[in-house]
């Protein structure tokens, strides 16, 4: 059921002249010329006919989108192995690599993984559901399409932990945690977390518990895990999107409504302090082509970060001022992000849309960072830490150097709503002015 605040963008790949689309008491027509080509529209209320299904796409207004079947050519599913509640456990040991098990509709419980390069993905129409938890030789296979009830990735102090494993096109629905890997190949893609909460208010043991989505409660020096997050919905709850203290990829993915939701701690009017990306050490992290909106924080390392790439990201906060804060930080790269000008921000400042470069009292000062071709409100540098480059920037006050004053015109519109209608406008102040002879902001 949809509502009619409700819009969808989605690539639609159909050879045809003209299609009329029903939904419901709403009709829509949409004209495609030739394959392929972009379809936009908005949804009445009402039911979804056969040849529709609503999908996560994070590059979609609200992270949705409507998807056409082709009734007449179905996609092919291969299943070389089909499964069931009772006999999972069987048909994994009797799999070949290569091959694919479909599982039956049901609940699969806690599975322990397989070395084996084969993979886990519903049988047509089923709907299956599991946790894991995953050790020591696991790895080389692929789950897709399952419901994921949490899991955990364990045992690396041997050096044998799990590694080569991707989980895609999969809906979370608890946290899961990396404990120790390193250059491990494990890849989540195009998945959803939503509403990740803890279990509920004055609860001080739940609010200790596994405090984010996804969570790395670890770190390692110069080595990094070898995780990379990409394409995913991070939306709601009052989890931290993703906290962790080794470096890991989180590309093109989209954090929306990500907050404290009126949580509490123990029997105090505490929150658990809910932040989209909070980066503990996490050397050489990538932090690319992300999409923060209606969250309270974005890109945050409160107690150090080194060598970090944070580039081409829109980060735009509600209440805390600055979009991107990073505390004692060595030699990491902002650049190239849009850190979004509003005003009526809380936390004692009317201004969103700030770069904060500082430490806490306790902490070294930041020192080697580069802060280039990014459109912000203003850039921020205190405390006795440097930079390495504070150049080329579009601000909104106080500029210095090469650093300068402009009022950003998007593509979308002046309030844009996806990612891709934050890049300038033509006509935009910007245009040609980053290090490179590019535009500002995003690419």
């Amino acid at each position: 059921m949809f509502t009619a605040s409700q819009k969808f963008l989605k690539k639609y790949y159909v050879p045809v002249v003209a299609l009329v689309v029903v939904i419901g008491m709403g009709v829509v027509a949409v004209i495609v010329r030739a394959a392929p080509t972009v379809v936009v529209f908005e949804a009445e209320t009402g039911q979804l006919s056969q040849n529709i299904q609503q999908i996560n796409d994070t590059q979609a207004s609200g992270g949705s989108a409507l998807e056409f079947k082709d009734l007449q050519n179905p996609p092919v599913v291969t299943c070389n192995l089909n499964a069931t509640t009772a006999n999972f456990a069987a048909q994994v040991s009797a799999a070949q690599p290569g091959q694919t098990i479909c599982l039956a509709t049901g609940n699969y419980g806690q599975w322990g993984g397989t070395n084996k390069a084969i993979t886990i993905r519903p049988a047509v129409d089923a709907m299956p559901s599991m946790s894991f938890e995953f050790r020591q030789d696991d790895g080389n296979f692929t789950i897709d399409s399952i419901d994921i009830a949490g899991g955990a990735f364990l045992n690396y102090s041997d050096g044998n932990g799990p590694k080569n494993i991707t989980i895609r096109n999969s809906a979370f629905k608890s946290s899961i945690m990396f404990d120790g890997p390193l250059d491990s190949n494990i890849l989540l893609d195009n998945n959803t977390h939503i509403n990740i909460n803890f279990a509920g208010p004055n609860n001080a043991v739940t609010c200790g518990a596994t405090p984010a989505a996804i969570h790395f409660p670890y770190n390692s020096g110069t080595k990094v895990s070898g995780v990379t997050i990409q394409n995913s919905l991070f939306k709601g709850g009052n989890k931290d999107g993703i906290q962790t203290g080794i470096g890991v990829n989180v590309i093109n993915n989209e954090f929306d409504d990500i907050g404290e939701h009126g949580a509490r701690c123990g029997d105090y009017n505490d929150t658990p302090h809910t932040d989209s990306i909070q980066l503990l050490g996490a050397n050489r992290s990538v932090i690319r082509g992300n999409y923060f909106h209606n969250v309270v924080t974005g890109i945050v390392a409160y107690d150090g970060i080194s060598n970090a790439t944070i580039e081409n990201n829109v980060v735009e906060t509600i209440s805390r001022p600055d979009g991107i804060e990073l505390l004692s930080d060595t030699n990491s790269i902002v650049r190239n992000n849009v850190v979004v000008y509003k005003t009526g921000c809380g936390n004692g400042s009317n201004v969103c849309g700030g770069i904060f470069i500082g430490r806490k009292s306790a902490d070294p000062p930041g020192v080697g960072t580069v802060v280039e071709n990014n459109i912000a409100s203003y850039i921020s540098i205190n405390s006795g830490s440097t930079t390495a480059s504070n150049r080329n920037n579009m601000l909104r006050s106080d500029t210095t150097g090469s650093n300068f004053i402009g009022v950003p015109s998007y593509v979308g519109g002046s309030n844009p709503t996806i990612f891709d209608q934050f890049e300038l406008s033509p006509a935009s102040p910007g245009i040609g002015r980053a290090t490179d002879g590019g535009n500002v902001g995003i690419r």
